[in-house]
Formats: structure tokens, C-alpha cells, sequence
């Protein structure tokens, strides 16, 4: 997106107050309108990274899901209605997220992001957001964002419990230096059997959220190269340091 260098009067009102806060203000704000987003997976984790990243202004937002909607999804995926059932979930966000805020670019993808398509899709946003549910995909996403060198913000859920971190290629480690060994099929038909609270949910993606704004406008630590752990059953938070892997078959140096 080209960049902004101005705020129109209707958008001052709508951003009033994230532009009394010091570490956005007026500039902040610009920097919002100016940046590009790409979100793979507009499900529990994209439901609320979508809306949050729509209200705060962000000024160009791609939705990347193949999905129609179900019913189980509904206790997680806060974007949608039971009359959407069986539509495309992207298309639906875009709706609905446009609704909320006339004044951004949305454009949606129902397709799967593949090795083909997706380092054409990736080259027109600035960073990358990691909203899928499977360990196939992120993988995948990973590594396509570690080629183009994309800032890639990771979220992740199970239960009452989840991760977060921002990759930043090449200065941080990637994906594939957490969990060097891919999960097998096995491990894939686990996955879909996992337990997951939509409040849970929610709070990893809003902090995905955060993440981004704070990194657009530099409003503070948005985890470059360490890891959230959150248990949501006791409350307990560790912040990891995450060491790159010297072997790394995708981020180390050539």
C-alpha cells in the first residue's frame, strides 16, 4: 500500500484515542494507515487479530482461508453468524470487516496457500500473520516468509492454553528452530481432534494483534525472538528466549 501521509478529520474522530496515547499519537497512526497485512486463517485465531487489526486502522488487510463455515466452528470464530453456515470464510470476513471500517482496503483469498501461489500472495503485504490451526500449514508459512524475508507473527492454541511470538527473518530464529523435526500424518489427525475454548482463543489472537500494531508504530515489545507461553487454566506466563538453530534447514546462514 502506498505510503499515507495525512489523516482525513472522520478518521482522527474514529482513531481519537489511540492518538492521545503518546506512543502512537498522529505519526503512530499514519503508520497504521500506511502498513499492509496478509492473514492466513480467519478461524478462532483470525476471528479477533481481524477485528482488532480492522478497528485500529491498519490500512490494507488480505484474508487468506479456503474454508466455508460450520457450526463447531461458531463457539471460537466470533466474525461469524449461524446464518453464514456453509458460506466462504474469507468472503465473509471481508463483509463483515468492511462493514466496521469503510475507510480500509480488504481484499480476500478463498483458496489454500500453496509452494505456487504463495510467495506471489506474500509479496504484497509487509508482514505475515500465522492464523492457522495446523502445524502442515505453519510450516509452510514459515518457510515462504523466511524466503522473502516477511516479519511473520505467530499465534497458536490448545485447550486453555497458548503460544505467541514474531518472527523476523533473518535477525530472529524461524519456526523450524522450535520444532526442527515436521509432524507426521499422525500427528495431523491429532490436531483435529484438540479441545479449545474460544475465550482462549481470543486471547491469543488479540495479542497477535498487538503485536503488529506495536510493531508498525513501535509502541513497545512486540516478542521479536521470544516465545509467550500462556496456561490459562493457572495463570502462569513464561516469556523464552528462543535461540536460533545452527542447523536449520531454512533460516541459517548460507
Amino acid at each position: 500500500m502506498a505510503e499515507q501521509s495525512f489523516l482525513t478529520e472522520e478518521e482522527k474522530l474514529r482513531y481519537q484515542r489511540q492518538l492521545w496515547m503518546k506512543s502512537i499519537g498522529e505519526l503512530g497512526q499514519i503508520k497504521l494507515k500506511s502498513a499492509s497485512v496478509l492473514v492466513v486463517g480467519a478461524g478462532g485465531l483470525g476471528s479477533p487479530l481481524l477485528l482488532y487489526l480492522t478497528a485500529s486502522g491498519i490500512g490494507h488487510i488480505g484474508i487468506v482461508d479456503f474454508d466455508t463455515l460450520s457450526e463447531s466452528n461458531l463457539n471460537r470464530q466470533i466474525l461469524y453468524n449461524t446464518e453464514d453456515l456453509g458460506k466462504s470464510k474469507a468472503l465473509l470476513a471481508k463483509g463483515k470487516l468492511q462493514k466496521l471500517n469503510p475507510n480500509i482496503t480488504i481484499d480476500a483469498y478463498s483458496f489454500r496457500v500453496t509452494e505456487e501461489n504463495g510467495a506471489s500472495l506474500f509479496s504484497k503485504y509487509d508482514v505475515i500473520s500465522d492464523a492457522t490451526d495446523n502445524m502442515k500449514s505453519r510450516m509452510l508459512i514459515n518457510d515462504l516468509a523466511c524466503s522473502l524475508q516477511k516479519p511473520l507473527f505467530y499465534g497458536a492454541v490448545n485447550n486453555l492454553s497458548g503460544v505467541c511470538t514474531t518472527f523476523i527473518p533473518p535477525e530472529t530464529p524461524c519456526l523450524r528452530c522450535i520444532y526442527p523435526l515436521e509432524p507426521g500424518e499422525e500427528y495431523g489427525n491429532k490436531e483435529r481432534g484438540f479441545g479449545i475454548l474460544g475465550a482462549t482463543a481470543g486471547f491469543i489472537g488479540s495479542l497477535m494483534g498487538l503485536n503488529m500494531i506495536k510493531f508498525f508504530t513501535g509502541a513497545g515489545d512486540y516478542l521479536k525472538g521470544y516465545l509467550l507461553m500462556a496456561d490459562l487454566g493457572t495463570y502462569e506466563f513464561q516469556k523464552i528466549k528462543l535461540q536460533k538453530n545452527v542447523n536449520c534447514p531454512v533460516c541459517k546462514k548460507k
